[in-house]
């Protein structure tokens, strides 16, 4: 008698976008290199945002918060393994991305959502969430998303007054 099918293990990705429409990306090390979401394995222990928030986090460096409610999700099969992905939208993102994790991710790039389909190789991922995009698939709750900005970061925020003030005292309007 042939086994049950086993429930899909769950991943959680984030979905953060600039004030440009463009979405957070980070490539695996490897060769070659593998774009995806930010995000990772659901644990027992948690719910998907959660799950979302905590490996963003640690990938990103920086603090995210999502909405409970995924924007969808796709399943597909990885080897001998079933996988399901939910996709969070993220709401609040203070600080910078910048890769946190260097000898896991070697490159991070905002890219346009009209253009995720020239990205190659991709995890499985984030190639079903291109062909939802594609697809109009929840452009509506895309249109009304938390969107990141150079602006959210205190340190650039400090940066840029630093710049303006040198360039007031350059002539002589400070």
């Amino acid at each position: 008698m042939a086994s049950p099918p086993s429930s899909p293990r769950q991943t959680a990705a984030v979905i953060l976008l600039d004030n440009r429409n463009r979405v957070a990306l980070l490539r695996r090390r490897g060769n070659p290199g593998r774009w995806e979401l930010p995000g990772g394995k659901v644990t027992r222990q948690e719910t998907p945002a959660q799950a979302a928030c905590r490996c963003a986090t640690r990938e990103l460096g920086l603090r995210v918060e999502t909405a409970e409610l995924p924007l969808g999700q796709a399943s597909f099969l990885q080897g001998d393994t079933r996988w399901q992905q939910l996709w969070l939208a993220v709401e609040y993102a203070p600080g910078t991305p910048a890769i946190a994790q260097p000898d896991q991710f070697d490159m991070l790039r905002w890219v346009p959502l009209d253009l995720l389909d020239v990205l190659f190789p991709v995890a499985p991922g984030l190639r079903l969430f291109t062909r939802e995009v594609q697809a109009g698939g929840f452009a509506d709750r895309l249109a009304d998303a938390y969107r990141w900005s150079p602006a959210e970061d205190p340190a650039s925020r400090c940066a840029q007054w630093d710049q303006l003030r040198a360039l007031a005292e350059g002539r002589g309007q400070a």
